[in-house]
């Protein structure tokens, strides 16, 4: 009875080596934190940096494809499409306030349209000012909930 009480000592101890790593990196990492904390004085930042997944609905199901966004405040968005395996861009849409330019690199073709040109195609809130307030408001709910959790 002593034989098998002690094999199963043995196998929980095993059990538990995962999980006494697992804590020791969390402790570990937790002190690598930073203690310095970056401010602006001019309020809102001017630049903004994000990844993206799109997901487009298609004759089989949906086609997910990851990317990632860039935002000048005021001048610029580009919305850059990677190739899931490859990692190569496959689209790129460009939008400053004043036209649009899409690029497809698979395709070897661009267009670039103005908002005058445009006008009948959009909705009517579709402006550089809209689409620029609905993505900081977006980014700035996702750090928000982020933040939360983390705590």
């Amino acid at each position: 009875m002593r034989t098998l009480h002690s094999k199963y000592r043995t196998v929980g101890s095993i059990r538990m080596l995962p999980l006494m790593l697992l804590l020791t990196l969390v402790v570990g990492l937790s002190g690598c934190k930073t203690s310095r904390k970056v401010t602006s004085s001019l309020g809102e930042p001017r630049f903004l940096s994000s990844k993206v997944q799109l997901t487009i609905p298609n004759k089989g199901g949906t086609i997910t494809v990851n990317g990632t966004m860039k935002l000048v405040s005021g001048e610029r968005m580009q919305l850059s499409l990677l190739m899931p395996i490859l990692r190569s861009e496959v689209a790129r849409l460009e939008i400053t306030p004043d036209d649009v330019l899409v690029v497809d690199r698979m395709g070897k073709r661009y267009v670039q349209a103005t908002r005058k040109e445009l006008k009948d195609v959009l909705p009517k809130k579709a402006d550089f000012a809209h689409l620029e307030l609905e993505m900081k408001d977006t980014i700035l709910m996702i750090l928000i909930i982020k933040q939360k959790v983390a705590l």
